[in-house]
């Protein structure tokens, strides 16, 4: 749900096209062409699977794009926002962590350049 401050009210967003839990989620810049701010969602899980997905939820139209897949797919993991290396002027989105299928932790981090 998206809820709007100025009108103090909660509306249904578009939803995503897959049934997900266990995922993390970070706001950055929207994947080029678009512009503006997105919500991103990375890995989680689904009915029987671990994803490795990451999908863009843009609120200007209200819509879902699958942007990426990470190296490892994962669940019960963080999602954060911060300077790219040695891009300090980007936005990334940084996957840190979660388990794998096996329930094996994961140490490592991955990254999305938007």
């Amino acid at each position: 749900e998206v809820f709007n401050p100025r009108l103090d009210v909660w509306r249904h967003a578009h939803k995503v096209q897959i049934n997900v839990t266990e995922l993390a989620s970070a706001s950055a810049p929207c994947v080029a062409p678009i512009k503006g701010a997105c919500i991103y969602i990375v890995g989680g899980a689904s009915p029987g699977d671990v994803l490795d997905q990451v999908r863009m939820y843009n609120p200007a139209t209200d819509k879902w794009k699958l942007v990426g897949s990470m190296q490892s797919a994962r669940h019960l993991l963080a999602a954060t926002t911060g300077p790219c290396q040695g891009k300090p002027k980007r936005s990334c989105v940084y996957a840190i962590g979660g388990d794998n299928l096996n329930q094996t932790a994961l140490s490592s981090v991955e990254t999305l350049m938007p």
